[in-house]
């Protein structure tokens, strides 16, 4: 497992230890490896910085899985992801970049296919559960003018990584599918209209740009489809606000980020973080069905997820190429371990609507 010291990757690092699974750890710092060795009870650890091809070949060459929490992807990931559709392996990670998922399934489908390697993106919260969740409700045979997926975040400080990666959003290519088109637009660019009477202060949903929008057109090749954060009226306007200002050059957000060394939260504080995911779906013939994930303590689901994916691996064949995490994962019955596992709640059919 590569980045097992950063933040969520010591969630994964610990649930993954505790289930009894067995793993080694590689990363850049040896005086952090040591620690979580020490701390772990680990055998061995493994230096190695991502971007070097050579590094990459040297550690990966003698493992079959590669859990990869070294992000930003786009910046620091690509070897790896390379070496492991070329080399028979089975690659997961945890990335919320659409240029990386994309880039993978355009230029790195028939390298995996060709080697039996298996690429799965985005195992983690976000994208996975709404992967699932679509999975629970789509029927095979029907056409779609909209599949989208909207969010929820309670109040709470985000990881250091992902308040990098969102920071750099706005320098790589986001998109929605827009009459069967990925249309290419910066986050927060725009808006669309929603009604939720169960949470009536929601009146909008700001384009964020998930990878989920891409499993969604491989596998249910739906007009439209997006991703959302629920925000009421005043939130809308300050993020529309914001999005207009120029950020800041890579180079300075990288800089900064390794120079203030932010913490992400605390035990606590994750435990009190509620979320809520919705997936939402209308037939072209106007059906339409909702289905709406909560919980708390978003960091906790995604280390549940790792862990029960490892469980299925050991006894499940999985398919090459590069797949969604619902279509490596088996759909249904493991959302139901995810559910029960970092006890969440799901409801059918939540009242929900695009306000078009």
């Amino acid at each position: 497992m590569t980045g097992a010291y950063g933040f969520t990757g010591s969630i994964i690092s610990n649930k993954l230890n505790s289930a009894s699974i067995g793993f080694s750890i590689a990363g850049r710092d040896p005086l952090k490896l040591e620690h979580l060795q020490h701390t772990l009870g680990l055998r061995s650890f493994h230096l190695l910085d991502t971007t070097d091809p050579s590094q990459v070949e040297t550690v990966l060459k003698d493992f079959d899985v590669v859990i990869n929490c070294v992000g930003p992807y786009s910046i620091l990931s690509k070897p790896i992801i390379e070496y492991a559709a070329r080399n028979s392996k089975i690659y997961v990670d945890l990335t919320g970049e659409q240029d990386v998922v994309l880039h993978s399934f355009q230029e790195l489908l028939q390298p995996a296919l060709a080697s039996g390697s298996t690429l799965v993106h985005s195992f983690a919260f976000e994208s996975a559960p709404a992967d699932l969740l679509a999975h629970e409700i789509i029927s095979p045979g029907k056409t779609y003018s909209e599949i989208s997926s909207f969010y929820y975040y309670g109040k709470g400080r985000p990881s250091p990584g992902t308040r990098l990666t969102m920071k750099l959003a706005a320098h790589y290519p986001s998109y929605y599918l827009s009459q069967g088109e990925l249309v290419n637009e910066p986050p927060l660019g725009h808006f669309i209209n929603v009604c939720f009477p169960g949470s009536p202060e929601f009146s909008s949903g700001l384009f964020m740009p998930y990878p989920e929008i891409l499993f969604f057109r491989k596998k249910f090749k739906p007009l439209n489809s997006g991703s959302y954060l629920l925000a009421d009226d005043d939130t809308r306007q300050l993020a529309l606000a914001s999005s207009k200002r120029a950020p800041k050059p890579v180079e300075q957000l990288l800089s900064d980020h390794s120079r203030t060394s932010p913490t992400g939260p605390t035990d606590e504080e994750r435990s009190g973080q509620s979320f809520i995911i919705l997936v939402y779906s209308r037939t072209t013939g106007n059906e339409i069905r909702c289905v709406k994930l909560s919980g708390h303590n978003m960091y906790a689901v995604t280390g549940d997820l790792i862990v029960l994916l490892m469980e299925h691996l050991e006894n499940h064949s999985i398919p090459a190429g590069v797949v969604s995490p619902a279509e490596v994962a088996g759909g249904p019955v493991f959302l139901q371990k995810v559910i029960k596992r970092s006890h969440l709640r799901i409801d059918y059919d939540e009242v929900f609507e695009i306000v078009y």
